[in-house]
């Protein structure tokens, strides 16, 4: 755990899909993966410069970032982070893992974007 991080909430992750009271397959947002239920989290958000591909102009993007406190955890491709304090629900677009950080820690950073499901 860095100790220059501080938490700014309290997060869970969502996985999987499950069939909804029609029989089409949606994301199973009710029930957290297990171990996953309730961890401290730096959310912040963020912006990028990216050009855009069809006119060549280049754009200022805000993107939310989150930081768990605990690097280790087991987050997966298509998983979704919800916030436990604002009832936010994020999909998680990349995962990045530093096993050392200058400090000598290492580092998760999740890129989020919302997710109205």
């Amino acid at each position: 755990m860095s100790a220059n991080v501080i938490a700014t909430t309290t997060a869970a992750i969502y996985r999987g899909t499950m069939a909804n009271g029609l029989g089409d397959t949606v994301d199973d947002n009710t029930t957290p993966v297990v171990g996953l239920e309730a961890f401290s989290l730096s959310l912040i958000e963020k912006s990028r410069r990216v050009q855009d591909p069809a006119s060549g102009i280049w754009r200022t993007v805000r993107y939310s970032a989150g930081r768990p406190l605990n690097p280790f955890l087991v987050i997966q491709d298509g998983d979704r982070l919800k916030d436990l304090f604002t009832g936010k629900l994020y999909a998680i677009d990349e995962i990045t893992y530093t096993p050392r950080t200058l400090a000598g820690g290492a580092a998760l950073l999740l890129d989020l974007r919302n997710n109205k499901g």
